[in-house]
């Protein structure tokens, strides 16, 4: 198993078609991540500040991309990020933590999902058991089964999506989603039975990931989101050995939503420029 490389006309494709608002805009593609506000489709892309080519809507709103080293900024993207991918080796890891992987491993099997009716209806539990769990809102209508099916057929039409199971005793307990794109590999989606967590089926997915990403042709970084300001949810990462990595970017806001937001919305202001991020102990 390996990632196969997707261009950013494919990923525009297939955000389009799971619901997203995407625009390219003199070949560059943005995502609205909210109403008016856009960041690059490619979140590591690096763009030059203030320049003439960003979507239209965003005079209403704004914008935010990554700057290279060196460029005008006012503001960081806090991503979680493993770097050094042939590096990696469970002996990185203290004697507890090396225990929690090998318990993950001896566990589960992971493979990829390749048969659509077992991910429709297996997978299907394995959400409703996540959901129960974490009432997460993304998306919530795919807790309905149609919505869950047209999920299933999006994800199977992008083949270079990969759809990896957790397996114990040949029952689906987790599912994982990623992709490859330019010289990073793109950890999205996690979603595991109840059950399989204290069996550390995340630690087990995470393994089998950073153990094939030595092999991915041209990989240097697996990205595993952004910071959310969230306790729970950053410091799972950064227990499991993922660095927290700031990145200069720049934003430009309409003056009277700038001016809102530092009066009204002060911890969205905070978080716009990148000051929402946990210790990272």
């Amino acid at each position: 198993m390996t990632w196969q490389r997707m261009t950013i006309d494919e990923l525009a494709a297939f955000e389009k078609a799971v619901g997203t608002k995407v625009v390219n805009v003199n070949g560059v593609w943005w995502r609205e991540t909210k109403p008016f506000f856009f960041r690059p489709l490619n979140i590591m892309e690096e763009l030059q500040p203030n320049n003439r080519h960003y979507p239209k809507k965003s005079i209403l709103g704004g914008v935010q991309h990554r700057v290279q080293t060196g460029e005008p900024s006012n503001s960081v993207l806090n991503y979680f990020v493993f770097g050094d991918l042939n590096s990696y080796s469970i002996d990185n890891f203290n004697t507890k933590k090396k225990w929690e992987i090998r318990k993950g491993i001896n566990n589960f099997s992971i493979r990829p999902v390749t048969d659509f009716e077992e991910y429709l209806n297996a997978g299907y539990e394995v959400y409703l058991s996540f959901y129960n769990r974490t009432k997460y809102k993304y998306k919530k209508d795919r807790i309905q089964k149609n919505r869950f099916g047209e999920w299933a057929e999006i994800l199977f039409n992008f083949p270079k999506i990969l759809l990896l199971g957790a397996y114990q005793k040949e029952k689906l307990a987790a599912v994982s989603i990623s992709y490859s794109i330019n010289d990073s590999i793109h950890y999205t989606t996690f979603f595991p039975k109840t059950e399989a967590l204290p069996l550390n089926v995340s630690d087990a997915m995470l393994h089998y990931m950073r153990e094939r990403a030595k092999d991915c042709e041209n990989a240097k970084y697996i990205v595993w989101g952004m910071a959310t300001g969230n306790k729970n949810i950053d410091r799972h990462k950064l227990y499991r050995g993922c660095e927290l990595v700031p990145f200069s970017a720049y934003f430009q806001l309409n003056p009277l939503v700038l001016q809102y937001m530092k009066i009204f919305r002060v911890k969205d202001y905070q978080r716009l420029l990148g000051k929402n991020s946990i210790v990272t102990t």
